[in-house]
């Protein structure tokens, strides 16, 4: 706290400071360097010497991004827009590449910034595809033709300098030419006086980047220069050019240093394990994100002299830079701001502050939001030159888009205000504004999706991990008594695309029998590309186990081992965003608004009309009116959170926490439902490395499967994830030594819990308690299903990689020890729901008939019961859970629901045949030397259920 207060005063001083959200005492020190204060996520003692090496970053570091980026991308969009086969909307290509139109800048996290030149052109090609009819080879024709140099003709994906395009001299613009950040070549010469080497690791190819380097002067002072297209070169985050550079030098990572701008910069340099890893804010990463794998974050490339050289220089060394630091300019800015009144609260950091307020603010935040002339320079969109839509002012900031209805009693209009952009709400704003009668406003608490870590597949602990994401809300439930008192971890989405832009990218239905099915849609779904042997083992283990193969996991036979569907599409996380949001974008009916905090919902009488909002967070709310209906799709969690601040909910329960009563629902809350599992670790003799080349575009989480611990059990209530390498508290403990592990887990468990409100305040995080293994027969189907995993794993398939059993330990057998190993390690499998449940009208509110757990909140259609106007339609509603993963059930609600509300007639069953198991073994294989031991195993567990009896 001294630490914290100290920097207040210091900031009020006007001297320069960084601090992060992330900032402990107890786990980070604030250490002054010149005058200066950084921010240091942990405690180092790396620089009492010099580092021997620093590598830095290019584009964005040195060079500035913005300057340089620009010009590239709006050629590429006059490209698209004069060319002559089907037009392209080039706002649909500012989105994708996350350019700022109105700012000109790129915003954080966007797409050019931290992804390569190949993952950009893939998801160009995705795009004319999803939103504008392309077929795939047509797609990928018009990509070709009308991209802007920036690719090396070997297909490595390496990024060209702006600088350096094939473009005559006469042709460049001043904008065009590239624009080194500050005096780099001043700072290059006093590193080298103090016999420091400089090296430079760019993705952009060789010809250009050499060029540009040279023009600027700076190629002399420049001891190493790998490219992305080079040979040996691998992509960031890979540690291999790190490591390169190390070997060339001779010099051992720890007396290196790595400087960049976005996380694949500083990921590479932890992973490298170097000594030293500084963040620089350059505008397109965040600071948040900075800090996850960075020792420093500074403001400004120069003030990595004072990391590096602590106490070593003369005070006019820089002085030439002082007017180049953007901390004067931001401090000035945040003064002007909160003058003006447009920076409410506590002041968002680094690049949010530089990009938030000086765009999203400027217009989100003013009185007059609303722009009425289209020829304005806020407007972001063209109006739509119909009469209907002549009537309409457009809103453009950096927060909203597409032209919304408008009157003076309200800030914001829509027939349908949808709450949540996640699984259930990208959905329903693409299915609903398919009819060009309805505009839809589709609100979203967290930010856009534009980051890799949403994106990479292989990136999927990154927003789990130990630092907190701005796309993972990070819930803990309450002490959970049947657990050790553990609070367990409940991460949920919080952005475009919600649970889907984190997950595991497991596609899975369930079961035949949990539901009617149905096919088709956007969804792309793919299987694994690692070709990992251990995938195969792991198969193979589960038929030597004794159990079938299965082809397909979401056909005929659910049951058996096999490789697993993934929603990952050419490389790409296929999240709701990708597959159901931006396609819809272009449509003029839809509006997007993110970082909105939804307090509660207005009613008129018994009708919703509309909710409060606060945007962003902790300024004035505001009132957003539905005409139609308001749709609540803000998940598990936040849905029952917003109908009990509403007044929907337990009579007693609101009134203890000073809510008044609109509709007494008991059921709102009730019934919590998750599915726990829990990691079965081996040693792996040999490891495979996920960072070979090739395997950055799969989750890993290819091969699983689906067993029964009982005979008597219908279909399968165990579900396996295979994972080849070790995770450790959801990723947020690193890990000491290379594992292969299965996740098992139970899919029909019957404990329930609750959730409550904690306080009326809508910020507040509710009471959240899923009352996990309450009912004794949750633990006996996890010691069943330990017992048959290390079954699998005792297979000849697993011999050459099997070490030593590393969880629960080889020495923990008994009924006794494997129950308390439960107690002690199971963890959640983020599959929290059935928190609003649906079902009959006469059991809402009849607290005689049904407990709070049975009681209904929503009928058949979504509708919340008694009230007009409100639906929920999202997980929350299940009743139970689905026989696996949630995230493709939960879509599925979503299409179904948005078929009622547009009043289209529900599609017939399709009646198809459906895998039938045994009933005498938990065995379905053909292996038959298996037959002893899955009759002893059989025997065993009638022997328990007798006595049990």
């Amino acid at each position: 706290m001294r630490c914290l207060l100290l920097a207040n005063r210091l900031q009020g001083a006007g001297l320069h400071i960084r601090t992060g959200r992330h900032f402990r005492t107890s786990a980070a020190l604030q250490k002054v360097h010149a005058g200066k204060l950084f921010c240091v996520k942990r405690h180092v003692n790396r620089l009492n010497n010099p580092p021997e090496i620093v590598i830095f970053d290019k584009d964005g570091t040195l060079v500035d991004f913005h300057s340089m980026w620009s010009p590239w991308l709006l050629r590429l969009v006059h490209n698209f827009e004069t060319s002559s086969g089907r037009k392209v909307c080039g706002d649909a290509i500012h989105d994708l590449m996350g350019y700022d139109t109105v700012e000109k800048k790129f915003v954080p996290g966007s797409l050019l910034a931290e992804g390569t030149m190949a993952m950009c052109k893939r998801a160009l090609e995705n795009m004319l595809v999803s939103q504008f009819g392309y077929s795939e080879t047509e797609a990928q024709t018009a990509v070709r033709d009308n991209w802007v140099g920036g690719v090396n003709p070997s297909g490595s994906g390496a990024k060209a300098t702006v600088a350096g395009n094939p473009v005559e001299p006469q042709q460049k613009t001043e904008q065009e030419l590239v624009s080194p950040i500050g005096d780099v070549l001043l700072l290059f010469k006093l590193l080298k006086k103090f016999n420091i080497k400089v090296a430079i690791c760019t993705s952009d190819n060789r010809e250009c980047t050499t060029q540009a380097l040279q023009d600027m002067g700076l190629l002399p002072d420049i001891e190493a220069l790998v490219c992305g297209d080079d040979a040996f070169s691998k992509p960031k985050p890979h540690p291999h050019n790190a490591l390169y550079l190390s070997k060339l030098f001779n010099c051992v990572p720890e007396k290196m240093a790595m400087v960049g701008d976005t996380p694949s910069d500083t990921i590479m340099g932890r992973a490298a394990n170097l000594g030293t890893v500084i963040g620089v804010q350059s505008g397109v990463c965040d600071t948040e994100t900075l800090l996850q794998d960075s020792d420093y974050v500074v403001d400004d490339i120069h003030d990595v002299l004072d990391i590096v050289l602590p106490g070593r220089l003369h005070t006019d060394d820089m002085s030439r830079n002082t007017a180049l630091r953007h901390a004067s300019s931001l401090a000035a800015l945040r003064d002007e701001l909160l003058q003006a009144g447009k920076l409410v609260g506590k002041s968002m950091t680094g690049s949010e502050s530089r990009f938030f307020h000086t765009s999203a603010s400027k217009y989100s935040s003013h009185p007059k939001l609303l722009n009425t002339s289209p020829n304005s320079q806020s407007t972001k969109r063209n109006v739509s030159s119909t009469a209907s839509d002549s009537q309409k002012p457009a809103v453009s900031s950096g927060s909203l888009t597409r032209p919304l209805m408008f009157d003076n009693s309200w800030k914001y209009e829509a027939d349908y205000v949808v709450v949540g952009a996640g699984s259930a709400g990208c959905t329903l704003a693409n299915r609903l504004t398919e009819d060009s009668s309805n505009s839809v406003l589709l609100l979203e608490a967290g930010p856009r999706d534009y980051s890799w870590t949403v994106h990479m597949p292989v990136a999927l602990m990154y927003n789990l991990g130990p630092e907190k994401s701005k796309f993972n809300w990070n819930f803990e439930s309450v002490p959970q008594k049947n657990m050790n008192n553990r609070s367990i971890y409940c991460p949920r989405g919080k952005g475009w695309g919600g649970s889907s832009s984190i997950n595991g990218m497991a596609y899975v239905r369930g079961h035949a029998q949990d539901y009617n099915r149905g096919s088709g849609g956007p969804l792309h779904v793919s299987r694994g590309t690692s070709k990992n042997p251990l995938h195969e083992a792991w198969i193979r283990a589960g038929e030597e186990a004794g159990f079938a193969l299965t082809d397909d996991q979401n056909g005929f036979q659910q049951e058996g081992f096999g490789w697993m569907d993934m929603t990952v599409k050419n490389g790409i996380r296929w999240s709701t965003a990708n597959a159901y949001l931006r396609p819809a974008l272009s449509r003029t009916k839809l509006s997007t608004l993110t970082k909105v905090a939804v307090n509660k919902v207005i009613f008129e009488g018994d009708k919703a009309v509309g909710v409060m909002v606060e945007q962003p967070p902790g300024s004035p709310p505001i009132k957003v009116r539905a005409h139609k209906e308001v749709i609540l799709s803000a998940g598990s969690i936040g849905s029952p959170q917003i109908l009990m601040l509403s007044g929907i909910g337990d009579r007693t329960h609101l009134q203890q926490v000073g809510v008044d009563v609109v509709q007494h629902l008991p059921g709102v809350g009730m019934n919590l439902q998750d599915h726990l599992e829990i990691y079965l670790q081996h040693k792996c003799l040999q490891p495979w490395f996920l960072f070979q080349s090739g395997q950055c575009g799969t989750s890993h989480m290819e091969s699983g499967g689906f067993i029964r611990t009982d005979p008597s059990v219908p279909h399968p209530n165990v579900q396996f994830h295979f994972l080849p390498s070790t995770v450790i508290e959801h990723g947020r403990v690193a890990p000491p030594f290379e594992c292969f592990q299965a996740h098992v887990g139970t899919l029909r468990p019957k404990s329930r819990g609750s959730l409550k409100l904690k306080t009326s305040n809508p910020r507040d995080v509710p009471v959240i308690d899923p009352n996990y293994l309450e009912d004794p027969s949750d633990m006996q189907e996890f010691v069943d299903a330990i017992r048959i995993t290390r079954s699998v794993f005792s297979q000849p398939a697993f011999d050459q990689y099997r070490g030593e059993e590393v969880s629960p330990g080889s020495d923990l057998t008994s009924q006794r020890d494997l129950e308390e190993f439960v107690r002690r390690m199971a963890d959640t499998a983020y599959h929290h729901s059935c928190t609003c449940r649906m079902g009959r009208e006469e059991s809402a509110t009849d607290e005689r008939a049904v407990s709070a757990h049975e009681a209904a909140v929503v009928d058949p259609e979504g509708k919340v019961i008694g009230l007009q106007g409100l639906r929920v339609v999202d997980s929350s509603i299940f009743p139970s859970m689905v026989s696996g993963n949630l995230n493709a059930a939960t879509i599925m609600v979503a299409e179904k629901l948005s078929d009622r509300i547009l009043g289209k007639d529900p599609l017939p069953p399709i009646n198809v045949p459906v895998y039938q198991s045994p009933q005498d073994t938990i065995y379905n294989g053909h292996y038959q030397q298996q037959h002893h031991q899955s009759k002893q195993f059989d025997t065993a567990h009638q022997q328990r259920t007798q006595k049990a009896v």
